[in-house]
């Protein structure tokens, strides 16, 4: 038995160093032909480029001193797209995908005879199909990223089947593989064992794969005790990795301290509520909402744990300006002061965003009256480091980078937008990408075009550096400047939207106030330890129309 593994972009998300300490303590290969370091231009230490596993064969002759060999051989391919989708950082470059392929079939079949290439992909489909029409040679294609169960077989017949996500679905595939077997010839002998008895060879072109292939779901499957405490165990490490992720934070915040993981952070009150559908035709009604982080459902359409998140967002921010207004007044709307280049002052709306890739979780949590939010269910729905950011945007960039955050509907896509409770976003599935907008509205005002309106938007600072190809995040200003000690102007630096930081000054009139870029799981728990009562809102804040 070979056990394996094929590098994803999440093996990045907690950096290159965390990486290279899981690759330097696993007993077993890690493959990512196509990965490598910068500064060696050799692939990433600790990952394996390729491998061969040879089979006796069973159709041998009795004057053979040894069975032929089946020689089977493996490669990996990682999605080039990893720096938008993860953290690698500066030092990793992910190598094209067809070359880099073509490169280990020339090695494989070519220098090592091999009569069975198999190729592990961390890519989406797409993307394996044009794997398998570019490469005929490859002979059985196991592949990973999207989350959904597929299997298909190319025109050449190579077999591609991918296992969707989390272990629901485990693949099997056998392989009936027929092929000549052939004596060594003399001269052949010398050359390769020395002399001696003339061993057996199977003939490469002969060789012809017949493959069946079975997708076994997990949903009824019991759980072997076994591997339940094998579970056990790590979950225990788990958990204290947990709890070191919100030390670091402890100091500055005074609701995380003596918090433990099965600490209840919130009830979720179960009121019925009414479901705009935002004009999809789907009729309203009074329905009662549970808490969603399903991965199909975060990735395509509102959700209620989108909207939570949003919203502690938003409260994060104004909050933040609330405890540094001067006449300590609350903000009764969604507006804030912004600060020109010029140090003129006008009044912004202020909104929200996460990505639906951002939950984690995948879980529907129970309806009753007695269903909380706890610690542990925070960090594991949202277990990515990365921090709330600020961004000053125009109208045309906000409505281009939410169209990005669109784009792949109705396929699921982690980029799915979810927006706080005073935006209501209408789009059509079904028109052209890039203009799937029908009408946006923030604090109940229309969002147009090319007014050169300005708005402040939280976002992740993943989504603010163009993270999931959405570029148009780029093109706005972080309002942050470095430093706080000059007031006439002369020297003062924005905080570049491409960097992480622990924040910086934010100029708010005659004042520039700190403001602390906190990790957005931080953020959710404060939001709902202030509550303690959390009613649940689908309320058509992004919504579909034909």
């Amino acid at each position: 038995m070979h056990t394996t593994i094929i590098i994803s972009q999440h093996e990045f998300d907690y950096g290159e160093d965390i990486l290279r300490q899981h690759l330097k303590s696993s007993t077993f290969p890690w493959y990512g032909s196509n990965v490598y370091d910068k500064q060696t231009n050799q692939l990433l230490q600790g990952i394996t480029n390729m491998s061969i596993h040879s089979i006796p064969s069973t159709n041998n002759s009795s004057s053979s001193s040894s069975p032929a060999l089946l020689k089977v051989g493996i490669f990996g391919i990682t999605t080039t797209s990893t720096p938008s989708l993860s953290n690698p950082g500066p030092n990793i470059s992910f190598q094209n995908i067809i070359s880099t392929a073509q490169n280990m079939i020339s090695t494989l079949k070519k220098e090592e005879g091999v009569h069975i290439v198999v190729a592990l992909t961390h890519v989406h489909t797409h993307q394996d199909e044009l794997l398998v029409k570019s490469i005929p040679e490859i002979d059985l294609v196991l592949g990973g990223h999207d989350h959904d169960p597929v299997s298909f077989q190319s025109l050449n017949s190579t077999l591609v089947l991918k296992c969707g996500q989390n272990g629901y679905w485990v693949g099997q595939v056998d392989l009936d593989v027929e092929y000549e077997v052939m004596m060594m010839t003399l001269q052949e002998e010398k050359v390769i064992n020395g002399g001696g008895i003339p061993e057996q060879r199977i003939k490469q072109d002969s060789v012809q794969i017949y493959p069946s292939w079975y997708m076994h779901s997990t949903r009824r499957v019991s759980n072997d005790p076994m591997i339940d405490n094998i579970v056990l165990k790590y979950r225990t490490k788990a958990n204290e990795e947990l709890m070191n992720s919100i030390k670091d934070e402890k100091e500055d915040e005074p609701f995380l301290h003596g918090l433990e993981l099965d600490d209840t952070l919130a009830t979720i009150v179960q009121p019925l509520n009414h479901h705009d559908d935002g004009g999809d035709g789907g009729g309203g009604g009074s329905v009662i909402v549970p808490l969603d982080t399903r991965s199909a459902e975060v990735r395509r359409r509102e959700t209620t744990s989108g909207n939570l998140i949003a919203d502690a967002m938003l409260s994060y921010y104004f909050d933040f300006m609330n405890d540094n207004n001067d006449n300590n007044e609350s903000s009764t709307r969604y507006t804030t002061t912004m600060t020109t280049t010029n140090k003129e002052t006008m009044d912004i709306d202020v909104l929200a965003m996460i990505n639906g890739g951002f939950i984690r979780g995948d879980r529907l949590y129970p309806i009753d009256t007695t269903t909380t939010i706890t610690l542990f269910d925070i960090l594991e729905e949202l277990p990515f480091p990365r921090t709330c950011t600020l961004l000053d945007i125009a109208d045309t960039h906000l409505l281009d980078g939410l169209e990005q955050q669109l784009s792949s509907i109705p396929t699921a896509s982690g980029a799915f937008p979810h927006v706080s409770n005073n935006v209501r976003l209408v789009y059509n599935p079904k028109a052209k990408v890039g203009s799937r907008i029908v009408r946006m509205s923030v604090n109940g005002c229309v969002v147009e075009r090319g007014k050169g309106k300005m708005y402040r938007i939280i976002v992740t600072d993943f989504v603010a550096s163009g993270g999931d190809g959405c570029s148009a995040w780029c093109f706005g200003l972080n309002p942050l400047i470095c430093n706080d000690t000059n007031d006439d102007g002369g020297s003062d630096e924005t905080i570049s939207n491409k960097e992480d930081g622990d924040g910086g000054r934010l100029q708010h009139g005659n004042k520039r106030l700190k403001f602390v870029q906190r990790k957005i799981s931080t953020i959710v728990i404060g939001y709902l330890r202030s509550k303690r009562e959390i009613a649940l809102k689908l309320e058509g804040r992004v919504a579909t129309c034909t």
